[in-house]
């Protein structure tokens, strides 16, 4: 499967993503989008578990003012580089090699839209996720907290009100806006 932008300034472009990867699904990410669209625009946008960076990538694409990429394996880190360079997108981007919890319990940024997407079989690690998320203000006035996971849940987080819910193939996504 080749894994391309979906739209805006880098429509078409084709990302690399590490073997044995399962990317965001290209219908996926043009919900995501859509669904944002009046929050893109000069927004600070965070990746946890960024895979290939796409959906950070795809944000920057469509107006995002700066990504933060968080990933934690070599390879992907590997992939996301190469990606930011064929789009010459360096300035806008920020990588961190860090596991996600790390990178949330040390972090003092806030964002307009978060997006999580950790490995289907982590739930726990999804749990500690939004327990971080919870507990600090990371998410701006009015932003925006997007959720991929392998089935439905119905996570109640303190300050965000679920918005929706969508079902992808195999992939459910919960929306969250700061109250």
């Amino acid at each position: 499967m080749t894994l391309r932008i979906v739209s805006g300034l880098f429509k078409g472009r084709v990302l690399k993503s590490p073997k044995n990867m399962r990317p965001t699904l290209s219908s996926v990410r043009a919900a995501v989008f859509n669904i944002c669209k009046d929050y893109i625009e000069k927004a600070n946008f965070l990746d946890l578990f960024a895979g290939s960076g796409a959906i950070g990538l795809e944000a920057i694409s469509r107006g995002a003012l700066s990504a933060t990429l968080v990933e934690n394996s070599a390879k992907s880190l590997q992939c996301i580089r190469e990606n930011i360079c064929s789009l010459g997108v360096e300035k806008q981007v920020e990588v961190i090699r860090k596991d996600a919890l790390a990178y949330l319990a040390n972090t003092p940024k806030s964002f307009t839209i978060i997006y999580i997407d950790p490995p289907y079989m982590e739930k726990k690690l999804l749990e500690k996720c939004l327990i971080y998320l919870s507990e600090k203000p990371w998410i701006q006035e009015k932003g925006l907290l997007f959720i991929e996971e392998g089935e439905k849940n119905s996570h109640r987080l303190a300050n965000l009100t679920l918005y929706d819910q969508k079902k992808f193939g195999d992939s459910f996504l919960s929306i969250f806006q700061k109250k």
